[in-house]
Order: C-alpha cells, then sequence, then structure tokens
C-alpha cells in the first residue's frame, strides 16, 4: 500500500457517480457465492481497464469481494428483496469502489459486529491493509480508495 498524499480524498457517493466513466449497478442481494463473485468480477474489468499489474488486481479483488460480501451478509442480511450497490470510478491514478447495501450501517473504525463470530470485522481490517483508503461515512456504504502507482497505469487510449 502506497502512502496517501494531499491528492488522495475521502470522497463521497455524490461525487463519486459525478466523475468521468463512473459506473453503476444495481442488484438484488446475491443468493450464493458464485452471484457475488460475478459482481466482484464488475469491479475487477473496471480496474483492469486501467492497470495490467496483477498483485494490484489480486488485491482490488479481495477487497471488493470483502465488501460485497459484507453488504450481503451484514447490511441485507442475505434478504433478496434487498439490492447492493455498486458504483466504480478512476479519479486520476485513484480507484474509487463504492459498495452500499440496505442495512442500518455501521462503524468502520470500529467493525466488530455485536453477537458476531470471533472473526467479525476481519474482512475490513484486511482490505485496510491493501488499499490506500477504506473508510464510511457511519451510513450504509463501504468506500474504498486505490491509489495505482503511474508507473503501473496503462497509458489512456
Amino acid at each position: 500500500m502506497m502512502q496517501l498524499n494531499s491528492k488522495t480524498k475521502k470522497l463521497r457517493l455524490n461525487n463519486i457517480v459525478r466523475l468521468t466513466g463512473a459506473k453503476q449497478t444495481i442488484v438484488p442481494t446475491p443468493k450464493d457465492y458464485e452471484s457475488e463473485k460475478v459482481l466482484v468480477d464488475l469491479v475487477v474489468d473496471e480496474f483492469r481497464k486501467r492497470t495490467p499489474n496483477e498483485e494490484l488486481i489480486t488485491d482490488i479483488r479481495f477487497v471488493s469481494g470483502e465488501m460485497i460480501n459484507n453488504a450481503r451478509y451484514h447490511g441485507n442480511n442475505l434478504n433478496p428483496s434487498k439490492n447492493i450497490m455498486i458504483d466504480v470510478a478512476w479519479k486520476g491514478n485513484d480507484f474509487y469502489l463504492v459498495v452500499k447495501d440496505e442495512g442500518e450501517g455501521f462503524d468502520m473504525e470500529n467493525p466488530k459486529i455485536k453477537d458476531g463470530p470471533p472473526e467479525s470485522g476481519l474482512g475490513i481490517i484486511l482490505s485496510k491493509r491493501k488499499a490506500d483508503l477504506v473508510y464510511n461515512f457511519r451510513d450504509s456504504a463501504s468506500y474504498v480508495c486505490m491509489r495505482v502507482p503511474k508507473n503501473k497505469l496503462e497509458a489512456q487510449k
């Protein structure tokens, strides 16, 4: 993970959706792992458009999987009548991912789930090691920003 500089910001959803090339997907809560994997692949495909770096692709796959899994299990309680919204966008060499569910929200700084298994919150802790920013505004959305070094970006066509 790179050190953040003054250009990396905690953008809110309304700012991210306005970025050039932003993509939004809204789907019912995935019923199984295979359906969840399709969503992760959508995120990875957008990320891969700007960088071929396999290490970074593996990191975004892990982080997006954790965020989608958390939305599925903890936010929407596996309820297929609830939706998950995924937004992705590039701003310079920063890749933003937002995963929003229909839950009550949580405190990202204290992700342990009350009455949850001992490993509750582990996905967020590990995601924070792989991404430059993992944050929320104590709402039902999880935000990720991954900075890609300029030498690992493909030239814009």
